[in-house]
This record gives C-alpha cells, structure tokens and sequence, in this order.
C-alpha cells in the first residue's frame, strides 16, 4: 500500500499532569511548556491513529491516561474544537491478561472517547483477551490477522 507508520509510546515524552489552570482555554497551547506538544503535532499531522494500551488494573495505563488528559486543551472555553480530527481515521488497540470478555471493556470506551473528542466518525477496535506476557499475542494467529485487518482498513483511503 505504501503508507508510512511511526510507532510512538507516549512513556517516552517527558511531560506532566494537566493542571486544570484552564490557560488553554484561551490560548494557542498549554501552559506547560513540555515533551506534549511534540506528541499532539504527531497526532495533528497523522492522517491516522491507532491508540493501543494494555490493561493495568482495568484501565488503559497510566501514562496513556496522562496523555489523554492533556488533551483538555484541545477545547476553547466556548466548548469548540481548536483541531478537527474529522477527516481522521482511528484504531482503539486493547490487550488485557484476563479472559473475561468484559475486564477491557472501560479501557475500550477510555480510548473510544479519545477518537469521539478529536472527531474522529469511526475508529476500528481490536480489544484482545487473554494476553498477559509481553510477546504472547505472537502465537495467536487469529490476533494477527484481525490486526492485519484492522490495519489495512486504517492505511486504506477514505471512502
């Protein structure tokens, strides 16, 4: 297909808490003058998103939620939107160690709120069960294909 990809871990930028000053709600950026904004000029610049978390005590993990947070600047004080993701497409990417179907479910709509807030219409979702070691999704071949699949539909033009 010949779509570029760049995988990025949101643990590998240095940047802080949302300190609800609420200085983003009339200004440009964040107050913060931190390792965030080179992580939201990746996402205004991708044309696609694919947002994965493990499941940490039945959540997405904690530095997947500090950056989720920090995306409170993204609102003006009017409740408008500083960035429309409109015409971008998402990915909701979970794996969780346990087998209940139902124990990644809050990590699912954490993620699905991300896509609903940046406008995104539709994200795909891959939720994974049963994964509990790094590497183990491996020797699950129906995982990889659904993965597969979920990433073709995110690198295919929009319809």
């Amino acid at each position: 297909m010949g779509t570029e990809t760049e995988k990025v871990y949101v643990d590998e930028f240095a940047f802080g808490s949302c300190k609800g000053c609420r200085y983003c709600k009339t200004e440009a950026n964040c107050i913060l003058d931190d390792d965030y904004r080179h992580l939201w000029e990746k996402i205004i610049a991708a044309d696609g998103i694919a947002f994965g978390s493990p499941v940490y005590m039945g959540q997405v993990t904690g530095q997947a939620k500090l950056a989720l947070d920090r995306l409170y600047f993204l609102r003006r004080s009017d409740r408008s939107l500083k960035h429309d993701g409109g015409s971008k497409k998402g990915a909701v990417i979970i794996v969780c160690g346990a087998d209940d179907p139902e124990h990644p479910q809050p990590s699912a709509r954490t993620l699905d709120v991300f896509f609903r807030y940046l406008q995104v219409r539709e994200a795909e979702k891959l939720v994974v069960t049963g994964v509990g070691g790094r590497g183990e999704v491996a020797y699950r071949p129906e995982v990889l294909q659904q993965a597969r699949a979920v990433g073709r539909e995110l690198a295919s033009p929009r319809k």
